[in-house]
């Protein structure tokens, strides 16, 4: 979670600040270093995979951050902007919310939706988070007024309920109002965070 939040970050700022190569290759090796630190420490093991296509990985996603910049500016439609929001998502909600809850034990996902209890983790961590993203990115943008937002709101509470009844998430005991909370409306304020990041054009 940590690694794929700084990876992140590192993108936005190599692309904020329109860092040059040598840098981007830098931050691409300082990663690399990280990775080869941590086998010698024993904190993981690699298989088939090599430090070196973390190093060429990070250098392409330097690279993809600073076109998507560059269309981002230069176009202004509507439905990339809103597609580059949702992705940032992924980021600022997905992980430091949805799977932060998850990790420290708070929260968990039905294991047996299919035979493969990760399998099953993932497709309902993913829909979970595709289905609040989707669904306050509507309230958030529409043009309607606050009281029929609250309403929204108010059914996106009511969907979680349901599917804490029937065991899709599973929160601890006493946790559930807050959880639910923190996921509505820290997605609504990640949104607007992004909303604000993001260039607007006329």
């Amino acid at each position: 979670m940590f690694s794929q939040t700084s990876v992140s970050a590192s993108a936005i700022l190599i692309t904020v600040l329109n860092l040059k190569f040598r840098w981007q290759l830098i931050i691409a090796l300082i990663y690399g270093g990280i990775e080869e630190w941590f086998i010698l420490m024993g904190i993981y093991e690699q298989n088939w995979y090599r430090t070196w296509m973390t190093i060429i990985g990070l250098l392409i996603l330097f690279r993809i951050a600073k076109i998507v910049s560059t269309i981002l500016s230069k176009h202004s439609g509507h439905i990339w902007r809103n597609i580059f929001i949702f992705f940032g998502l992924c980021t600022l909600h997905f992980h430091l919310v949805t799977w932060a809850s998850k990790a420290v034990g708070i929260r968990s996902f039905n294991e047996t939706l299919v035979p493969d209890n990760d399998c099953s983790i993932a497709i309902i961590a993913g829909t979970y988070h595709l289905l609040l993203a989707v669904s306050t990115m509507i309230l958030y943008f529409s043009n309607i007024k606050w009281k029929w937002k609250f309403a929204g709101i108010f059914i996106l509470y009511i969907a979680h309920f349901f599917t804490e009844k029937y065991q899709v998430l599973i929160s601890s005991d006493g946790w559930f109002f807050i959880l639910t909370s923190i996921s509505i409306w820290g997605m609504y304020l990640n949104i607007y965070i992004l909303d604000r990041l993001y260039p607007k054009h006329p």
